[in-house]
């Protein structure tokens, strides 16, 4: 089977592979809000001095860990793999799975498997604890290939 992975699908299993929890959500939300709670106060009271670069450099904090960090992430891993720029074809054996792409080859045996991670999109078939195989389930035979790998792997394992 073919399939092709593009920017979108880097960027949605990163964050399958971060898997970001509530609370952090929870924080990240009640910060902004407290950072605009903040800066009308500052605008009401014309507040000087400190007050505006501990609520800018907040703010930026904010930015930083919400936005840029997770792109800057996406984008080196981007930058570090070349299977994002062709097509990978994937097969499954008995006792391994196989992926190649124009610059590789490679027959992994499921015991090699370290942990999975799924959705309904996709399959992150990890290798160690942060290198992973994004399996997009975009059609009826990758989404069958994705259940035989997690079969196998649960019989293994």
């Amino acid at each position: 089977m073919k399939y092709k992975l593009c920017k979108k699908d880097y960027y949605k299993a990163y964050l399958l592979h971060i898997k970001p929890k509530k609370i952090y959500a929870i924080l990240g939300t009640g910060m902004i809000l407290l950072s605009l709670f903040m800066s009308c106060l500052m605008l009401m009271r014309e507040v000087g001095g400190w007050m505006p670069y501990l609520i800018l450099a907040g703010l930026g904090w904010v930015l930083f860990f919400l936005y840029i960090y997770p792109i800057h992430s996406i984008n080196k891993i981007l930058r570090q793999t070349k299977w994002g720029t062709g097509e990978i074809n994937v097969s499954s054996e008995e006792d391994s799975f196989v992926i190649s792409h124009e610059k590789s080859n490679n027959k992994i045996p499921y015991k090699d498997i370290f942990k999975l991670k799924n959705n309904k999109h996709y399959l992150l078939i990890y290798l160690n604890q942060n290198y992973y195989i994004i399996l997009p389930k975009e059609s009826d035979e990758l989404k069958e290939l994705a259940k035989c790998i997690e079969t196998n792997f649960v019989k293994i394992s």
